[in-house]
């Protein structure tokens, strides 16, 4: 990208797993602000952010671009590992969704049950999170809270605390 006469910032990473190459791109622009018709409304506004993704799994590769703008003027490779660390809690609560509530096999589809249901998943999710006297996986104490009803009662007194 050519970014000639700015003062821009960037940062790269790199991750290869079994079956996926990943490289994401973060340049962050400090002075370009002034010359973005409309940027003036934004009180504070320090910087202008575009994240790339770009991911090749087997031969196929798709390109992700994600543009922010900042208060802070913080640098290319700290927004970058924050941008990671946000998507992998979000992945991570999907993935143990997926996992413990078999949330992706789910079968209801009329009126606003899937909605209505994901939200008591997440309330279910957070609360046996919460809970920390019996050392067990996720899945597990879905599964003691429904057959253990004094255990049931100690992660619903998560609700008051």
């Amino acid at each position: 990208m050519a970014f000639e006469g700015y003062n821009i910032d960037f940062a790269e990473t790199n991750d290869k797993g079994h079956v996926c190459y990943e490289s994401r791109r973060c340049w962050v622009g400090y002075d370009a602000l002034p010359h973005i018709e409309g940027s003036s409304i934004w009180e504070g506004l320090q910087t202008i952010v575009m994240l790339e993704s770009e991911r090749t799994v087997k031969k196929e590769t798709t390109i992700e671009h994600r543009y922010y703008i900042s208060s802070t003027e913080s640098s290319a490779e700290s927004l970058l590992c924050a941008s990671r660390e946000h998507w992998g809690i979000e992945n991570s609560c999907y993935f143990r969704l997926d996992i413990a509530f078999r949330e992706d096999e789910s079968r209801i589809r009329k009126g606003n049950g899937a909605e209505n249901f994901a939200i008591l998943r997440h309330i279910a999710l957070n609360l046996l999170n919460k809970e920390d006297t019996a050392k067990l996986g996720m899945e597990n104490k879905r599964l003691k809270a429904g057959w253990d009803a004094s255990y049931l009662e100690k992660v619903l007194a998560g609700l008051a605390s």
